[in-house]
């Protein structure tokens, strides 16, 4: 189910800003239209939009207790902190919701691909009916002018006829 900024921010005990802020650095390639939607003024955040903003925050929290113990280890042993790996996952998450994101469009454009087709061979059937009406309509017009020519009797005709009686 959908949740609001200010859901989502009370859930993690930060600001509606942190929450904004995560959304303009994850959400920044076009593709925040399918994390968040927009109803009546209200920004509400899909499921899986909630996910990555929660991972985001997961993974900037155990980064900084990490890396605060690892900044005690490294000034003891003189090492780097290594923060990568929870990066790489959340690029592996994305990647593979996106993936199947794709697949499922895959088999909408497929389905509407069918239903097209199937459209055109109505839109065909229709266009031959109407031109076979057409015919029909132009050949009963034909006739009926044959028909009306033989028994026209022009005025001045039918003025001549009346003199003479």
């Amino acid at each position: 189910m959908s949740k609001t900024i200010k859901q989502i921010a009370d859930e993690l005990e930060v600001s509606k800003t942190a929450i904004r802020k995560k959304m303009t650095v994850l959400f920044t390639d076009n593709t925040g239209n399918q994390f968040a939607e927009t109803v009546s003024g209200v920004i509400y955040i899909t499921d899986f939009g909630e996910n990555l903003i929660k991972q985001s925050f997961t993974g900037t929290r155990e980064k900084q207790v990490s890396g605060e113990f690892s900044e005690t280890k490294s000034c003891v042993s003189g090492n780097q902190p290594e923060t990568k790996s929870s990066e790489v996952f959340n690029f592996d998450v994305v990647i593979d919701t996106l993936k199947k994101q794709l697949e499922q469009k895959d088999i909408q454009i497929a389905e509407k691909d069918k239903q097209i087709a199937e459209k055109d061979k109505q839109i065909d059937q229709i266009q031959q009916a109407l031109l076979q009406q057409q015919k029909l309509h132009q050949t009963d017009q034909i006739k009926t002018l044959k028909l009306t020519d033989g028994n026209k009797k022009h005025w001045w005709n039918f003025k001549k006829n009346k003199e003479s009686v």
